[in-house]
């Protein structure tokens, strides 16, 4: 004999969702790292599986993750529990001051292997900087204190320091003389790139 039993189950299934996003406080800033984190919440009551969240939208002249995969793994998450995925993420330092977007793809699969896909976009703040503005100063400058005489070498040696909030590259000295004044180096010296707060001597 075969005999039917009706069963009822009143658990839902597995519902991932991002349920937050955290920055800090202050917007991100272009060209620097910044910890990124999510919160994965399953609002179902019966667990999710293989969980796989991707970042998607990543690109050089946006955002771009410091060692860490787009792509993150989570075994298993019960029903109501939540769980914090960390990102290190890095906006470029072309980007302008606003709102830019990521999306979240969140791939699972319930107990019976049935799969679910889930898509959330975010927007993160981003403090772009004014590459125009430059703020490079010559301190600590060394000269003679006394006459120099005719026809004797003397030197002249100051500090070239970066004040801006990022790198400076390209960064060169030109030494102008009058014609009474004869500069045995050379006029033009190169420094290349001088980093936040950094200082070259030139002499």
């Amino acid at each position: 004999y075969t005999i039917n039993v009706r069963v009822q189950n009143s658990k839902k299934p597995p519902k991932l969702i991002v349920s937050a996003v955290g920055y800090g406080e202050k917007p991100l800033t272009a060209g620097e790292q910044r910890k990124v984190s999510i919160v994965l919440r399953n609002n179902g009551a019966l667990d999710a599986k293989d969980i796989k969240v991707k970042i998607e939208g990543l690109r050089t002249d946006g955002f771009t993750l410091y060692n860490s995969p787009d792509v993150k793994q989570v075994q298993d998450l019960p029903g109501n529990k939540v769980i914090q995925l960390d990102y290190v993420l890095i906006p470029a330092l072309g980007m302008a001051t606003g709102n830019y977007d990521l999306n979240f793809r969140v791939d699972y699969k319930d107990s019976r292997n049935t799969s679910y896909s889930e898509e959330f976009t975010f927007f993160f703040p981003v403090k772009g900087i004014d590459t125009t503005v430059s703020d490079i100063k010559i301190e600590n400058i060394e000269s003679p204190d006394e006459d120099v005489s005719v026809e004797k070498s003397f030197i002249i040696a100051f500090d070239v320091v970066n004040y801006s909030d990022i790198e400076a590259d390209g960064v060169r000295v030109n030494l102008i003389t009058d014609n009474q004044i004869i500069c045995k180096s050379l006029n033009i010296q190169s420094l290349g790139k001088l980093a936040k707060n950094e200082r070259k001597r030139v002499e």
